[in-house]
């Protein structure tokens, strides 16, 4: 559990984000992704698709969805 809530250095994302965007394709050579903040939800925005989180110690556990 506890490598899944590590971050990818320099930002607020935690690995399992990452790796749900990269497993489903979204992470692709000239993406560009885009990381946005909305309350306790993070979103990791690509033009192939976003994948969205909630921050850990915030309204329970660590959510993934993909939009």
């Amino acid at each position: 559990r506890q490598i899944w809530a590590r971050t990818v250095d320099g930002t607020v994302l935690p690995v399992r984000a990452v790796h749900a965007a990269q497993s489903l394709g979204f992470l692709r050579p000239g993406a560009h992704p885009q990381i946005l903040s909305c309350g306790s939800w993070l979103r990791l925005r690509t033009p192939y698709g976003s994948v969205a989180v909630r921050r850990a110690g915030r309204l329970g556990g660590l959510g993934v969805g993909v939009a």
